[in-house]
């Protein structure tokens, strides 16, 4: 060691003493005379600066290098010469370094060693003219690294000496000298600004000054030991936009970081003998005053196992990794059941929610609500961010004809570039239904007289022309429920003489026989209606009349006679005074038929389904 630094030094004074370059002052500086040599305002004197580099090397070799390269520094300044002195103090501060991390100095590697050479660091960043760098205490401990390139550095590896974390600068990456130093983050919360699911170990990578390399760099992360993502394929590593104000991600390309160690999959962090790979450093710019020879290859690991992620990128900032993968799903129903044309119920509307592979839900995703282009209906609010329960919903649905399944998708916008939402785009369907299937005054009714009050048909006879007919009834009392309304008889109940309302004869006994059909998945209904006089209604068949709610206008159901079992009703017709509650209904075809009698006087009936209840 003495044999090659002590000419290289003493050559470099002379070379120094000769030099002719343009001066430079750094700045803010003054000058003194040579004896304490050219200090910047407020930094430490030159005798401050010898006491804290005999603080640090050993007599008797290692302190006299490194007061030669304070030597040379105040003589690059005596002439004004700043970019040497910046080049030789680079140059100090890399042997510096490369003597800590052996355990070369004072204390080895104690923490008043790390103190004191951070400390020499600071006062010669000082007197060469340039701020002060940013090295983090944990830096120079044993999950830490530092070290520095410039743009005539060759490529170079730095690791910390647990071998978790590390990165390869290809040669003239570095626009300019920096100081590059990697310490490990805590493990919770993650550093990472992403709704991404992220693992530790997490590392904060910074460059001082901050730099942009000029190419891909390689940055390796090992996760900690006996992590369990649901998938290590889908991993990858990631760091925070920089400065300016980050506000997302980069997720890295992935890279073989081939420096890392990967035997931390199964062991917790130890201090690995890494012969100096936590600072690969080589010479830069002036002469190569330390030569590649000065340097054992640094450790590698051939294989990375299931535990150890390397990209590339051009910026430092905090590193870990994340799960690349969302996952979107519906939480409405679906399908969805309403009447052509009407608006689907809030609680029925499209949603969806986005959960991250560990169960998270992601807020502030951008969910995109739209129709296909052959589809029908129309939607609103179509741009919708999910909630803190990872929930976005479209803001209305609007259903078209009955001819066809409505449609809309529901996608979601990943939230970095490199990163995917599993289940994307989620399908919602909805069968329109004609609207309503029948109301108050529809047409679509078949009708047919039975027999004139007081005779009244019993239930076989009521069973075999009327019930299990089929609507298109045969005879000359066959005919359609037109438009008028009118199949004969008084002038409507009580006034009631709105169009398509029946006003059958007076004393008749008449059958209205009605045939419909259900949405797929629709079972259940509620049939109203307004009579007078009596009736008995059938489903599909079956005498409902017993089930029939009583609303207004009656006094129950007869018990014995010819009228046993019909509705008794005296009063006006109205609207709504009866309901029957439908369950079970087919998707396919089902029948109501109402027979209506009547006891003199005015006559009236009419009918309306609700919409279908999913």
């Amino acid at each position: 060691m003495r044999s090659l630094w002590l000419p290289v030094l003493a050559g470099l004074i002379l070379v120094t003493g000769c030099a002719t370059d343009q001066p430079t002052a750094p700045a803010n500086s003054t000058t003194t005379p040579f004896g304490d040599g050219p200090v910047a305002v407020s930094c430490p004197t030159p005798t401050m600066i010898r006491a804290q580099i005999t603080a640090l090397f050993p007599r008797p070799v290692k302190l006299a290098v490194g007061q030669a390269f304070y030597v040379v520094i105040q003589a690059a300044l005596a002439k004004n010469n700043v970019p040497l002195a910046q080049q030789v103090m680079f140059t100090f501060l890399k042997y510096a370094l490369f003597e800590y991390q052996r355990g070369g100095l004072i204390g080895g590697t104690s923490a008043a060693t790390q103190a004191n050479l951070t400390t020499l660091t600071t006062s010669l960043y000082c007197v060469v003219g340039l701020p002060a760098p940013v090295i983090p205490p944990s830096a120079l401990g044993p999950d830490g690294a530092i070290a520095i390139v410039d743009p005539g550095s060759p490529t170079t590896t730095i690791v910390t000496a647990t071998g978790t974390a590390g990165t390869t600068i290809p040669a003239g990456a570095a626009p300019v000298q920096t100081i590059i130093t990697i310490t490990r983050l805590p493990d919770t919360p993650g550093p990472l600004l992403t709704p991404l699911d992220q693992y530790p170990a997490y590392y904060q990578y910074t460059a001082s000054p901050p730099v942009t390399f000029n190419q891909d760099v390689i940055v390796g992360v090992c996760q900690v030991p006996n992590f369990l993502p649901p998938d290590f394929a889908r991993l990858r590593i990631a760091h925070n936009v920089p400065d300016p104000g980050p506000t997302t991600i980069e997720i890295l390309p992935l890279a073989s970081a081939t420096f890392l160690n990967p035997t931390i999959c199964n062991s917790p962090f130890s201090s690995l003998d890494r012969r100096g790979g936590v600072l690969q450093y080589v010479m830069g710019t002036f002469s190569r005053i330390v030569s590649d020879v000065l340097l054992p290859e640094a450790i590698q690991a051939t294989s990375l196992g299931t535990c150890c992620l390397g990209g590339t990128t051009k910026n430092f900032s905090p590193f870990g990794a994340v799960d690349t993968l969302l996952n979107v799903s519906a939480v409405s129903p679906n399908p969805v059941l309403a009447p052509a044309g009407s608006a689907v119920p809030l609680a029925q509307l499209p949603s969806v929610r986005v959960l991250t592979p560990a169960g998270h839900p992601v807020q502030g995703l951008t969910v995109t609500f739209s129709i296909p282009a052959a589809g029908q209906g129309t939607i609103t609010g179509t741009t919708q961010l999910t909630d803190v329960n990872g929930v976005a919903t479209v803001g209305s649905w609007t259903l078209g004809s009955a001819s066809q399944f409505d449609t809309v998708y529901a996608t979601v916008s990943a939230p970095h570039p490199g990163s995917g939402v599993a289940g994307n785009p989620v399908t919602f369907e909805a069968q329109p239904t004609a609207v309503p299937e029948f109301n108050w005054g529809a047409t679509g009714w078949n009708w047919r007289s039975l027999s004139t009050y007081p005779t009244v048909p019993d239930q076989t006879t009521i069973l075999s022309q009327a019930v299990n007919s089929s609507a298109g009834y045969s005879g000359p009392d066959q005919a359609p429920f037109i438009d008028s309304g009118i199949i004969g008889g008084a002038a409507g109940g009580c006034g009631n003489t709105s169009n398509n309302a029946s006003i059958f004869p007076v004393n008749g006994v008449v059958a209205f026989r009605r045939d419909f059909a259900m949405p797929a998945g629709a079972t259940t209904g509620t049939v109203y209606f307004a009579m007078d006089n009596d009736f008995k209604v059938f489903v599909n068949g079956v005498d409902m009349t017993a089930t029939v709610t009583i609303v207004s206008g009656s006094t129950g159901i007869y018990a014995s006679g010819s009228e046993a079992g019909f509705i008794n009703h005296d009063g006006c017709a109205s609207q709504g005074s009866f309901s029957l509650a439908l369950s079970g209904l087919s998707p396919v075809t089902n029948s109501v038929v109402v027979v209506a009698l009547d006891r003199g006087g005015e006559t009236y009936f009419d009918a309306s389904l609700t919409p279908y209840s999913p």
